[in-house]
């Protein structure tokens, strides 16, 4: 049989894809066989050499899913694994609920300041009567919400309002009492009484409304009752999502549980516009979120890991500049947030937005003072290149660039990109989990819009009227609210106490003293069993509730870092009530 030259060879190798055997058999005169033969002759080193290239290119992956993967014929998924279902609240539950509330609120009645007390009291109460902005951060949400409590047509103004504080506490622990009875009645088929769901349910509901600082808080006009209100709120909601995912876990389309997220996400920024302290309670419900959904939907898009890196690159990076930017520009610098003589406070969000794009001085300052916070003071405001753009213009276009984009890519990702066969034909996992905390992210941003009413109301001179908000017009006017928002009037806070690892020791003790205080030592003692009770109940709860007790004692602790005195403890001590919450969790089960 005649042989193929290399002229032939590389002919073939060059149309074998474009014309069949036949055509080429006619062209080069040769034998159909002996073109077939070379042809599969080339498609085989092809295979080969593309084996080759993804097994060298699948190293990194596969070195992936080994560690973070486990083989599904070795291993059944999560949620099998951890059978979790949902225990539906009865009428039982609905009356001891009843019970703990009427408990908690005739006994804060009965216990309730009878006018003023010390404190911010008068002030509060002076805010609330005539819809006045208080002492940084304003309290908005406080303000009107007690509001209504002055339209009381009995008692005194002073008396109505501590009354609000105390029917928010005693609510709280309605709610209290539901997240406990959810918990403990996980897995039990049958509805109605039972002596290990609601008796250890309310015990603790009632245990934390005589608590020290809960009862105390309950008597007198203070934000820290309705704190408690939110955050127990809150994690309701986060047990309801539980709950509902894990139900979900294997439906054909992935389920995120979005509208309960949203939900909180909503209350949480409601939240902040009532006290600071919620700051800190958000580290465990987000990582919580992110790893219950990781978890279960692992296993979905395994074949398609490498997606999952292109996009938390995207939104780690956005997260970064836009977070940066925002401690940067905004929150640690409100002092410098002023105007430059001929910059006018009065420019539309399209010019902030999309100057810095037809003056490159103005990116190139914007990165410097980025990379640099002394560019910031007034005496070195002068060695940018455009001084005249002003900070606080800084802060919005890294802030909202980066979270459009976030959104962009979202959607870039579902409409273009899963259309690509190399692709996951639905989101990945961290696209998927992306877009759910960006949705949280937007009804923060709509909760946290009740900070509006602090300017609105500001011009109405109020006889009460903190932060000067009636002065600035325009984007100046925005400038102040950040200031009164972020507290600054305060300056720094805590001591020049050296840390030991996280905390002071002496801070340690302090710490336990505060817990000492609400719960008593036979209290402390009760977190044993109820650790080793709530782990063996339910692990995913129990890590969350020891971490949500820790990362917000410890972070709280280590960001106010107050001198170990008993005068500056009892001032923060009320902060770590949130942390009591987690703690009664625990000692309930």
């Amino acid at each position: 049989m005649a042989k193929l030259s290399h002229l032939e060879k590389e002919y073939i190798k060059a149309n074998h894809k474009n014309k069949t055997a036949d055509e080429l058999s006619k062209k080069l005169e040769k034998d159909k066989e002996l073109i077939e033969e070379y042809i599969n002759n080339l498609q085989n080193k092809n295979d080969k050499k593309t084996s080759e290239e993804d097994k060298k290119n699948n190293v990194v992956k596969n070195l992936f899913k080994k560690i973070f993967f486990e083989d599904k014929e070795k291993s059944e998924p999560i949620y099998k694994k951890y059978s979790i279902k949902p225990y539906r609240l009865s009428k039982i539950d609905f009356i001891f609920a009843t019970v703990s509330f009427l408990f908690a609120f005739f006994l804060y009645l009965f216990t309730l300041t009878p006018s003023l007390s010390a404190g911010d009291n008068g002030e509060l109460t002076t805010a609330a009567y005539f819809l006045g902005v208080g002492h940084a951060p304003g309290y908005p949400f406080y303000t009107l919400m007690s509001k209504l409590f002055t339209y009381i047509p009995f008692g005194n103004i002073a008396w109505r309002t501590n009354l609000f504080s105390g029917t928010c506490a005693a609510i709280s622990t309605i709610f209290f009492y539901l997240i406990m009875a959810k918990v403990l009645g996980q897995n039990r088929i049958e509805r109605g009484f039972s002596p290990i769901v609601q008796i250890p349910a309310l015990l603790s509901s009632v245990a934390f409304a005589i608590s020290d600082n809960m009862w105390a808080q309950a008597t007198m006009a203070e934000v820290y009752s309705l704190n408690i209100l939110q955050i127990a709120s809150m994690l309701l909601i986060l047990v309801y999502w539980f709950e509902a995912v894990w139900k979900h876990a294997n439906d054909e389309i992935a389920y995120y549980g979005s509208k309960y997220l949203m939900a909180f996400g909503f209350l949480y920024g409601v939240a902040l516009a009532n006290h600071h302290v919620t700051l800190p309670f958000a580290f465990a419900p987000l990582l919580f979120v992110g790893i219950v959904l990781f978890l279960i939907h692992k296993d979905r898009y395994i074949e398609h890991i490498e997606t999952s890196f292109i996009s938390i690159f995207v939104f780690l990076f956005l997260l970064f500049i836009g977070g940066f930017g925002y401690y940067r520009f905004i929150m640690n610098y409100e002092a410098y947030l002023y105007f430059p003589a001929g910059v006018a406070s009065n420019d539309s969000i399209f010019s902030i937005l999309f100057k810095p794009f037809s003056n490159p001085d103005i990116i190139g300052d914007i990165f410097t003072a980025l990379a640099n916070g002394s560019y910031l003071r007034p005496d070195m405001i002068q060695n940018l290149k455009a001084p005249f753009y002003p900070t606080l213009y800084k802060g919005l276009f890294l802030v909202l660039w980066a979270l459009f984009l976030v959104l962009a890519w979202c959607l870039i990702y579902r409409y273009l990109l899963c259309k690509i066969d190399k692709f996951n034909k639905d989101n990945d996992f961290i696209t998927g989990i992306s877009i759910t905390y960006y949705k949280m992210l937007l009804m923060l941003a709509v909760g946290v819009m009740i900070y509006a009413y602090m300017p609105i109301r500001a011009r109405a001179l109020p006889p009460l009227n903190w932060g000067q908000l009636n002065e600035p017009s325009g984007w100046e006017n925005l400038s102040y609210l950040f200031s009164m928002i972020h507290r600054k009037q305060y300056g720094t806070s805590g001591n020049d106490i050296a840390a030991v690892f996280i905390l002071h020791p002496e801070q340690v003790s302090a710490l336990i003293n505060i817990f000492k205080t609400q719960l008593t030592s036979l209290g402390l003692l009760f977190l044993i069993p109820g650790l080793f009770q709530i782990f063996k109940k339910n692990k995913f709860i129990g890590i969350f509730s020891a971490f949500g007790l820790l990362s917000f004692s410890i972070s709280l602790m280590a960001y106010t870092n107050p001198p170990p005195s008993v005068r500056t403890l009892s001032f923060v001590e009320v902060f770590f009530l949130p942390a009591t919450l987690y703690m009664m969790v625990i000692i309930g089960f």
